[in-house]
């Protein structure tokens, strides 16, 4: 499949005072054009490229070349993307420019509820006091062990508990992040300049990491049973799946098709990369057994785990559980810090991880159903897909709705939400994708209503 080429960003400093984003994009670009980073006819990023380079939401960039294009120093031109208008600058210098207008309702004391994706659990569902507790027992002078074999020792015993995998201690490999563990992988797996699959949609972080270290990505589509197994080729050396949970659609890979994809790795000696990332999400019942554990003589499979979800990202601990062929790197080409990792190591083995993850789920049911009784009253023609799990939502619009129009309505109205077509290759929904995580019950109308008003705008703009 052909891919986009790589995109060279100009130098954009982004300044976090200035709200709406919208005018924060707006600010840095003409900053860029005045002090001679940009010149006549340079090219901006795409919306898409911006926005994820920058942790924003694509309509906040839209709406600013928007503005910026009304204020004649940027040209948008259909299929050829947008550059910067010749004597952009002079223009810029002489005062001639109209100051750019607000691009945001006028109440500055409205504050935008950030739900783009991805996003770490809301910090409602820790209790302080059990990670402070942990944290005091990291510090604490004990030349026993340190920080990542205490981890270690309490990763054997919580993935057995949990996920019903048997592995040795020396089969696990500590990072600070998922780039560190990807380069594990392309390493040990020989991958660089071969050919990787990855989900659609899926994790753009991830695709970006395999291409970084010379792989050769290749995205399937994902349907109601997960990965497409049957579109795999014999240049496929491995393969990046989300089987729990898939990310961001909260499909549950099928039992046939774990059957196909770990068949695929015994015939054809293809690595198989499991990320359980979403697994501590699934709702009601127990997560589907680890590829990992499932995995017959022959089969290559290697298991990434991190607390990132469920607690912090900060946290920079990433976990690989390799298969005994696995070439390791050595440990302090990326070591994990010590004390992150022993208090970690105390979270676990405390059992504070096991209540937090109960409340945490807990949380996420009942901000789920919340959500999910407003739309019901209030814009039933919005549909949830996937399974009830995880911390984001899918909701399908109805035909004739532009996700981006309905997006850039939303962030005015004080909701910043991500469209599910900014994680595929291939967008086959128009859909938003959002982190209902951070949306209180008593926030669920509010922004029920605002997409329904959304919605008719968007609706009404598209029969016109």
């Amino acid at each position: 499949m052909a891919r986009r080429a790589p995109e060279l960003h100009p130098r954009l400093i982004m300044d976090p005072e200035i709200h709406p984003i919208a005018q924060r994009v707006v600010s840095a670009i003409l900053t860029a054009i005045t002090d001679g980073s940009l010149l006549d006819d340079d090219p901006l990023p795409s919306s898409r490229s911006l926005a994820e380079s920058h942790g924003i939401s694509r309509s906040s960039v839209v709406q600013a070349y928007e503005t910026l294009a009304g204020l004649g120093v940027v040209r948008s031109v259909h299929g050829s993307g947008t550059t910067v208008c010749p004597g952009a600058r002079s223009l810029l210098d002489s005062g001639a420019a109209p100051s750019p207008a607000p691009t945001s309702e006028p109440d500055s004391t409205k504050r935008t509820l950030n739900l783009t994706v991805p996003a770490d659990m809301h910090e409602a569902a820790l209790d302080q006091r059990e990670w402070n507790r942990a944290w005091r027992r990291a510090i604490a002078p004990d030349c026993s062990r340190s920080g990542p074999q205490d981890l270690i020792a309490a990763l054997h015993k919580h993935l057995r508990s949990f996920r019903g995998m048997t592995f040795a201690p020396e089969q696990v490999v500590l990072r600070p992040s998922i780039g560190s563990v990807v380069a594990d992988i392309v390493h040990s797996a020989e991958l660089r300049g071969q050919g990787i699959v990855v989900e659609d949609p899926g994790y753009p972080r991830i695709q970006r990491h395999f291409i970084d270290h010379g792989c050769r990505v290749r995205c399937l589509p994902v349907d109601e049973h997960g990965l497409r197994i049957d579109m795999l080729t014999g240049t496929d050396r491995a393969v990046h799946v989300t089987p729990a949970r898939q990310w961001p659609t909260g499909v549950t890979m099928s039992e046939q098709r774990r059957r196909e994809l770990l068949d695929w790795s015994v015939r054809t000696g293809g690595l198989i990369i499991e990320n359980d990332l979403d697994a501590e999400f699934v709702f009601g019942r127990a997560p589907e057994p680890t590829l990992f554990s499932m995995a017959p003589p022959g089969a290559q499979v290697v298991y990434l785990g991190s607390p990132a979800k469920l607690l912090s990202s900060e946290l920079a601990v990433v976990w690989l559980i390799t298969n005994p062929g696995f070439h390791r790197r050595a440990e302090d080409l990326a070591p994990v810090s010590d004390f992150p990792a022993r208090a970690l190591a105390h979270f676990i083995s405390s059992g504070a991880l096991y209540r937090h993850r109960n409340r945490a789920l807990s949380l996420c049911q009942e901000r789920r159903d919340a959500l999910l009784k407003q739309l019901t009253k209030v814009v039933p023609e919005v549909q949830a897909l996937g399974e009830p799990s995880g911390t984001e939502i899918v909701l399908q619009l109805p035909d004739g709705a532009d996700e981006l129009a309905v997006q850039m309505q939303l962030e005015r109205s004080g909701y910043q939400v991500s469209a599910l077509g900014d994680f595929a290759m291939r967008p086959r929904h128009h859909a938003l994708l959002l982190h209902y995580g951070a949306l209180t019950p008593s926030a669920a109308r509010g922004f029920a209503q605002c997409l329904q008003r959304a919605l008719a705008k968007s609706c009404a703009r598209s029969a016109s």
